[in-house]
């Protein structure tokens, strides 16, 4: 899943399915050649490792970011899947005066109304597992966290992630365009 974001503008979502890593490496640099980010961010869980290594190994300016490590703000968040969550859940709040565009896609709509916070018993919030979320709404998020994180810089420049592809390009301090 590739998402490309252009300031506030989400792009159309880029689907790839059942692809190996070698094929699924030369389509996120097709997507660099053609959106020409600064960096590229990719989900080391699963094929996202192989991918993250032969990019690395052509030179390609490659972020690894695993969701499950300890996130920017340990004070409030569980891990960094929770808190890029999060920040993508703040940054659509209306009250924020953002004004985000999106495609029109049923799924990745779903996937964001979906998404269920709780805290833990250190009083951190947390996203559900993956796992039950795809029980209850019978498929993965992949549309939702592919666009969480092809938001989580716009509120914290620190947070690092991707959903099987990432890239991104920055412009001034809010506002920056990318592929994730």
């Amino acid at each position: 899943m590739v998402a490309v974001v252009d300031d506030a503008e989400l792009l159309p979502l880029h689907v790839f399915k059942k692809m190996d890593t070698m094929e699924l490496t030369g389509n996120v640099i097709a997507l660099y050649k053609k959106y020409k980010p600064v960096d590229i961010k990719v989900d080391v869980i699963g094929i996202g490792a192989g991918v993250v290594d032969r990019l690395r190994e052509q030179g390609y300016p490659v972020n690894p970011v695993n969701v499950s490590s300890a996130p920017n703000n340990t004070e409030l968040f569980m891990n960094l899947r929770a808190e890029i969550w999060w920040n993508l859940r703040e940054l659509l709040d209306p009250n924020n005066k953002r004004n985000i565009v999106f495609p029109d896609d049923e799924e990745l709509f779903s996937d964001l109304a979906a998404v269920q916070f709780k805290y833990n018993s250190r009083g951190k919030k947390q996203i559900e597992e993956k796992e039950e979320m795809k029980k209850r709404i019978q498929r993965s998020p992949d549309r939702g966290d592919a666009v969480a994180i092809a938001f989580s810089n716009v509120f914290n420049p620190a947070s690092l992630w991707y959903a099987d592809n990432a890239v991104t390009r920055r412009f001034g301090q809010n506002a920056y365009k990318g592929l994730i």
